[in-house]
Formats: structure tokens, sequence, C-alpha cells
């Protein structure tokens, strides 16, 4: 037995005894082959005292049947027996609805815990539990978990329970959770973490303050923590367009950028593996948010001479893209830092529909900057509020064009839908199509509220700040 001196920390866990097993016949007949005694209870093991400080973690490994999960059981009942807030991680069965409506909290803070855990993905929020793979609905249910965790308002230890963790997910996957895990107890002033698992990566990766291993019959040795290691281990190189093509189909925006000047790929030194990529691009000659970014620098009335420094001084980091296996773990982010590190030009620049819930660019090092909506935006907006379509709505554009036509609005609408194509060169072309097809197209644009970025290689040499 192990004593801590903080009471509040400290656990004794009693070890429960077996009752005899059950002696129907066939056990019987089993138990005589065997030199049975299938009256004689299995004796229970002396109690253990462990301490759960916050931040720190208890990892109860063993083969299977060695009794992990009835230790963790036990560890959650004495928990909640001494005043703890237990957070069980998978407890109860998924509904079935899109993933942003079982996470609790309003929408946008939903949205966070859901980047925070590695599902910071459009594709993602929206499909349903039996829609996402093992991997995904892993983070889901500890998403679901850390959301419950903040939701308790006492003072409260809090531990988060985990069983079973990475046992249905393949090596990669399973350590990066466990890595996730780790880095979550590490933001956390409060939270402990305790989980059952048979993999010896999972636990590496979590880097546990406390290791339980259990023998076959039920004993407990108390060992020193695993040694930990930042997992996956990642090495930024010189990557290309076919590895870009590879992970492409993982983007919430389709296709490819239009240009491609530079890719960088993640990969594990291990295996070689390609955890990420990060592609740049020449920057749009007209983008209303480059006076917001870098000022008169680029504003040039001769539009050649503007076309000429455009190209020469700044580049768009136009995708970012991690394997769903291991995002939330910081890949994007490093990706970002060292392009940074070696940028092509002495400007860069990003604008990301996710940068609110999911600020990689920002904790990069780069400037963050909410665009406003253009006039054109507003206007649309205006209308269709007006007619009684909530910008909400705008995620299904036919049920929001049928609820504008109810309200009369049908040639407000239209009027109003050539008034934005007109105000982009983007956006133009759309009236050579049907009005249907137009407005779909409005109603993706107008709803969406981007984050923009800048950075400058001058003013990092000139600070020396390097992220």
């Amino acid at each position: 037995m192990i004593a801590f001196a903080d009471d509040r920390s400290r656990l004794v866990i009693p070890r429960r005894a077996f009752a005899p097993a059950m002696a129907s016949r066939r056990a019987c007949e089993a138990g005589v082959l065997l030199g049975m005694d299938l009256e004689q209870a299995t004796p229970a093991h002396a109690p253990i005292t462990l301490d759960l400080s916050p931040g720190s973690a208890l990892a109860i490994t063993g083969p299977s049947g060695s009794g992990k999960s009835t230790l963790l059981a036990d560890l959650a009942r004495s928990a909640e027996d001494s005043g703890w807030r237990i957070v069980r991680v998978g407890a109860g069965r998924l509904r079935s609805l899109a993933a942003i409506d079982l996470v609790p909290g309003g929408t946008e803070s939903a949205m966070r815990m859901l980047a925070r855990v590695g599902l910071g993905e459009a594709r993602a929020f929206v499909r349903r539990p039996w829609e996402l793979s093992e991997g995904q609905r892993a983070r889901l249910h500890l998403a679901i978990a850390l959301a419950r965790c903040e939701r308790v308002r006492t003072d409260a230890p809090v531990l988060l329970v985990a069983d079973e963790v990475g046992s249905a997910l393949d090596d990669r996957a399973g350590e990066a959770i466990g890595a996730l895990l780790r880095r979550l107890r590490r933001e956390s002033d409060r939270l402990r973490i305790a989980i059952a698992t048979n993999r010896e990566r999972v636990v590496q990766a979590l880097a546990p303050t406390l290791h339980a291993a259990l023998d076959m019959d039920g004993s407990v040795s108390l060992m020193r923590p695993m040694p930990g290691r930042a997992l996956p281990s990642i090495v930024v190189v010189e990557g290309d367009r076919d590895e870009l093509t590879m992970l492409s189909g993982f983007h919430y925006r389709p296709g490819m950028p239009a240009t491609i000047d530079r890719v960088l790929a993640a990969r594990d030194p291990r295996d070689g593996a390609l955890l990420g990529v990060l592609a740049t691009s020449h920057p749009t000659l007209n983008a209303r948010w480059r006076r917001m970014l870098w000022g008169d620098r680029f504003e040039i009335p001769d539009k050649r001479a503007r076309a000429v420094k455009l190209n020469r001084e700044l580049r768009t980091i136009s995708r970012v893209i991690v394997d769903p296996r291991v995002r939330g773990l910081g890949v994007a982010g490093r990706l970002v830092r060292a392009y940074l590190r070696d940028a092509s030009t002495p400007c860069t620049e990003a604008v990301a529909s996710m940068g609110r819930v999911c600020p990689f660019f920002e904790r990069a090092g780069m400037r963050a900057h909410r665009l406003e909506r253009s006039p054109a935006d507003a206007e649309f907006l205006e209308l269709l509020e007006e007619l009684g379509v909530e910008r909400w709505r705008l995620a299904m554009p036919r049920s929001a064009w049928v609820r504008a036509e109810r309200a009369g609005g049908r040639g407000r609408v239209v009027c109003a839908l050539q008034r934005w194509a007109m105000s982009s060169r983007r956006s133009r072309g759309l009236l050579e199509g049907d009005v249907a097809t137009a407005f779909r197209a409005a109603c993706r644009a107008v709803g969406g509220e981007s984050v923009v970025y800048g950075w400058e290689k001058e003013r990092h040499e000139a600070t020396g700040t390097w992220h």
C-alpha cells in the first residue's frame, strides 16, 4: 500500500471478492476435468491507495481477463463515494443524431470541443455516429465526456474514466488517442484520467503518472510510469503534389487549389507514414482582406505591377490536411511552423472557415483577424432574415428557398441574388446558370465567418520570435 499526503487527491480502493462460480452441471463437469473446487470463492486482494492529483493519469494494464475493467469500476465507485464527479467515456449508447448535436453546450462551444479532440471538420460535425469510423467514434465519445467535465460546476475533483482504450483501433489510431488524452490532462487544472487498456503504445503515448499492472490472478503491481514520448513522432519534409492528392479527400473543400507552389509533408520517421500535408499557392490578385493584413504594401494602381509584386512577395497557405487518425495532436501547427521557418516569400497569408474553433494558424504564430462580411453578403442576409429565413437555414438551400417563396419574396430574392453575384468577379458566372444553382452557391458563401491570417518574415526576424 502506498500513501500520499494530499487527502483530497488520495483514494483507497477496496478490492472485491468474487463469488463461487456458477455450478451448473456442465460447469461442474468442466471443473472436475480441471481439478477445480467451484464452491471456493476467490479471496479479495488488499486495498490499493492511489494519489490522483489534478493533471494526473492512471493506466491500468494487464492481459485479457485479469480484471482491468473491474479495478477501473472499483476506482470509480471509491471516487464517487469520496465526493468526486465521475465522467465515463462511452457511457450509454450514442443516439442517431449529428455529432454536433451529441456534444453538450452551444453550437460554437461544441464545435470547439470536437476540434479539440481532432474532429474539426465540417463532415464530422454533421455525420451521425454510425457514419463515422471507429477512430472518429472514439473521439466523439471523448468530446462528449470532456464537455460533461467542463459542465461540472462544483470544485469537486473530476475523474475521467475510459475502459478498453484503443482496443478496437489500429496501432496508429490508438496511439493518437493516448497522446490526445495526455495533452488534455496537461491542459486542465482539475481533471484526472484513469484508463484501462492492453495496448502498450496507448500507455506510452499517455505517459501516465501512475501505472497499475494486473496479473491473471488479479494481483496489482504499482509500477513506475512507463516512459512517455510525444506520439506520433513527426518530421516535416518537402513533399509533392501526389502526397497532397493522397490526403485531399479528407479536406472539407472538394478538389485541389487552383495553383500549387509548394508542398510540405509531415511523416512518422518510424515507418515513413504520411500524417499530413501543407500546400501553398500564388495569391489571388484581388482579396478584400489584403489591406487589413498588409496596409498599403500591395496597393499599386498599375494592375500588372501589383500582380508582379504579389507573386514575388506573398504566398497563400491554401491547404492544411491531416490524416484523421492523428488529428488533435498538433500536426497542423507543426506543418505551419515548419513552413514559416523557411517561407518562400516575405509575407504569408491564409483564410480559414474553421479558424474560430480550430486556431492552429494563430498558435503557429500568424496574426488573426476576423473577416467582416462584404456589403453584398450583408445585404443578401438582411433580406433573407426579413423574409423569415434565419442564417442557420442556409445550410439547407432548397428549404430556405421554399421559405422565402412562401413569404412572397421570390422576386426580391432574385434581384438581390443578381446584385450579390455581380459584386464579385468569382460569382458573376453564376448568373449564366439557373437561379437554384446561384442561390445554393450564395447560401454557401454568405453564411460563413472566416478568419484571415498574416505573417511577415521581417517582423519575426526583427523580434526574434520564432514559433
